[in-house]
């Protein structure tokens, strides 16, 4: 962990222990905070409806790779802050990737690609990243509606461009001919020096559009008005903050528990303890696929509570200026094949999906203890009463009045004195905590896959356990009965997958009777030149016939901006 990372660790530390998240709690602190500065690059200023825009996220300090967030977002807005696509992007080096897809609701119009952290959001300056987007929805010739229509950006077409362009010297890029034929093999070939090491760079080949954009919004960083909130970094993963209150004691809010579980096969399970406002944080680094999150008090009176869980919104668009667009009837012809290619392309889409990188959590949070039961191992029992006495010997269950308690007993158990505390296990059912325990008592134990039980006393969080019970249903989808102010379902937007984007393969005839009008041949967003000074990268040509521009962009170690270009032709 680097200085600057140390620091803002110590300070936030202190901030949240006493709930004093106030902008006016850092004017006493002597130790100046880092800032970070966001950029976006992308593989294009101009999409129809139904076509991608690619990109990467950089965020910086002091013009290196930030170590401070390990979350970024980027976000599609439309006129009057309207956010049309919202992504949640996990870091890496201060860099992050993700893609639009633009759906056909999306009116003709000037759009904005916005790129900020959390911890930018404090920034007066430099508060996030804004870059104009222009798209055309060819299906409508409604445009999106804007307050101020005075100004007016023109889509022209063009007959030249230019034909090459490099911004660091010792950088070359060129491909193995000029002119290729429709799905034939393109290697595109990289030459650089040492000072493009430790860099981070993308690759787009992408279908010249031949359009010229006049009177465009310049690439801008967005300014925001000082605020009293005070937004704390995102330093160890995803922050997830709230509050619970009590109206009976409001005293009895603070160094309560508070579960949270992200549930299903792969499940997410994690404590945090209140401070003294009742407020709470939860850091999330690990991997997880469902949204749907519950939160709960974990206490005997837990009725009597209430909680909330706090918004992540970003509210700074009124700094964005968007303007109309006028396209010249000279594209009509352009703009009608393009739109021709589009549909054909999305109408063989389960054809050329593209593959997520599985990134799942393999193991529980308690790994490696556990003894695991596969129940498919043993006799099947009608109940889960059953189950326990004749199948786990190391739990069990006990009917104290119309209720049962669940046990772990005791390393030392005998039979005569089998359990030393009164404190109670934790049961978890993929992954939620149960506070019910008819939930499970009377769950059909025919879906239970296996049961995991974990002896001893196991302290997590700040509270202690007596051992743990962890339920795995076939389905991952056990939905507790649990109803009340003290539980929160709350949709968490998960970070966006890592994803391998299509490539087709044509050295063989296997995809030779399906159409590609592919105008993105290759997006590569991780360029790296760190074991290498030159790489050779392998595409295919496409059906679509014209001039291809080869785009290599990114930042070098020290903060500038690296840019090269190639152009070739696909024809006949």
């Amino acid at each position: 962990m680097n200085k600057t990372i140390l620091t803002l660790a110590l300070v936030l530390f202190n901030l949240s222990l006493y709930g004093q998240i106030e902008k006016s709690s850092l004017n006493t602190t002597p130790i100046p905070l880092a800032k970070e500065k966001t950029v976006l690059l992308t593989n294009t200023d101009f999409l129809f409806t139904g076509e991608s825009l690619f990109f990467n996220l950089y965020i910086f300090e002091n013009n290196k790779a930030s170590e401070i967030s390990k979350i970024g977002y980027v976000e599609l807005v439309g006129a009057n802050n309207n956010v049309i696509i919202s992504h949640k992007l996990k870091l890496k080096k201060g860099v992050a990737q993700g893609h639009f897809f633009i759906p056909s609701e999306v009116r003709t119009g000037n759009y904005k690609v916005v790129g900020y952290t959390n911890w930018t959001k404090n920034n007066n300056d430099n508060h996030s990243f804004a870059k104009d987007l222009y798209i055309v929805n060819p299906f409508s010739a409604n445009n999106q509606e804007l307050k101020d229509t005075s100004t007016i950006v023109d889509i022209n077409k063009v007959a030249n461009f230019n034909k090459g362009m490099v911004t660091h010297p010792g950088l070359s890029i060129t491909t193995s001919k000029n002119s290729f034929k429709t799905r034939e093999a393109i290697v595109i070939s990289i030459s650089g020096n040492d000072a493009l090491q430790n860099g981070h760079y993308n690759l787009s080949v992408r279908k010249v559009d031949s359009i010229d954009i006049v009177n465009s919004n310049d690439v801008n960083h967005i300014s925001s008005k000082p605020s009293e909130k005070f937004h704390i970094p995102e330093l160890r993963g995803e922050l997830i903050s709230g509050k619970i209150s009590n109206i009976k004691d409001s005293n009895a809010i603070k160094h309560k528990s508070i579960a949270l579980s992200i549930p299903g096969k792969d499940y997410l399970f994690k404590m945090a303890n209140t401070n003294d406002k009742g407020l709470f944080y939860f850091n999330l680094n690990e991997n997880y696929t469902n949204e749907k999150a519950i939160f709960q008090v974990v206490d005997n009176n837990k009725e009597d509570f209430t909680i909330t869980i706090d918004s992540n919104n970003y509210d700074n668009y009124d700094a964005l200026v968007f303007k109309n667009i006028r396209i010249s009837p000279d594209l009509k012809h352009n703009l009608e094949q393009r739109s021709i290619q589009n549909q054909i392309e999305n109408a063989y889409y389960e054809n050329k999906q593209d593959s997520i990188i599985n990134l799942t959590n393999d193991k529980p949070f308690y790994s490696p203890l556990g003894i695991v039961y596969k129940l498919d191992d043993y006799t099947r029992f009608n109940t889960v009463r059953e189950t326990f006495i004749e199948v786990i010997p190391e739990a069990g269950m006990r009917k104290n009045d119309d209720s049962y308690n669940f046990l772990v007993y005791d390393f030392e158990a005998t039979e005569g004195n089998n359990t030393i505390t009164n404190l109670k296990p934790l049961v978890l059912v993929d992954g939620v905590i149960i506070q019910n325990n008819d939930d499970l008592v009377f769950y059909n134990p025919r879906k239970i896959e296996k049961i995991t039980v974990v002896k001893g006393q196991y302290l997590y969080s700040t509270k202690l356990f007596q051992g743990i019970i962890d339920v795995s249903t076939f389905l991952g989808d056990f939905k507790p009965s649990v109803k009340g102010d003290y539980v929160n379902q709350y949709n968490l937007k998960k970070p966006l997958d890592t994803k391998k984007y299509y490539q087709p393969d044509y050295s063989s005839s296997k995809n030779k009777r399906i159409p590609d009008y592919r105008r993105q041949l290759l997006w590569e967003p991780n360029i790296d030149f760190n074991e290498n000074s030159s790489l050779k990268i392998k595409t295919y040509a496409s059906d679509n016939l014209g001039t291809y521009e080869v785009l290599l962009q990114g930042y070098d170690s020290k903060g500038k901006l690296v840019k090269a270009t190639s152009y070739f032709t696909i024809d006949n």
